[in-house]
């Protein structure tokens, strides 16, 4: 079973950071490429935690996603009742995670970019406002 979650985190991770270096390269910081009506890819850096709270602090919620990234892990290691599933999707947690911590080392922040239109995104907005 934990190789289900193994294999998880570590497409999860390389599908992040794909994601992530094609944003970097080819969208402008603070631009939108529109993939239909109801997707928006805006390029937008969080130097901060979750919806930019605590800008410049980055350094603090990458020390924090490590310990959860790490607890995580260890707890599905111990654990006997995790079922298959479950493996799976605490994997995408986890590869997103690293790939936020990864963001943080490389790029100095994570770059965001996926906008879902139709739906109120204030995420996306009030990170416009910041930088």
């Amino acid at each position: 079973m934990f190789g289900r979650f193994a294999v998880t985190v570590v497409v999860g991770l390389f599908t992040a950071q794909f994601g992530s270096y094609l944003v970097n390269s080819y969208i402008p910081v603070q631009s939108t490429v529109e993939i239909n009506s109801f997707l928006h890819f805006t390029h937008i850096r969080n130097m901060g935690g979750v919806f930019g709270v605590f800008q410049g602090s980055g350094w603090i919620f990458a020390a924090f996603s490590l310990i959860l990234v790490g607890g995580l892990t260890l707890f599905l290691i111990k654990s006997p009742t995790i079922r298959p599933f479950e493996f799976i999707l605490f994997g995408l947690i986890v590869g997103g995670g690293a790939s936020n911590i990864l963001d943080r080392i490389i790029y100095g922040s994570v770059i965001d970019f996926i906008d879902v239109q139709q739906i109120p995104n204030w995420t996306i907005y009030s990170m416009w406002l910041i930088s």
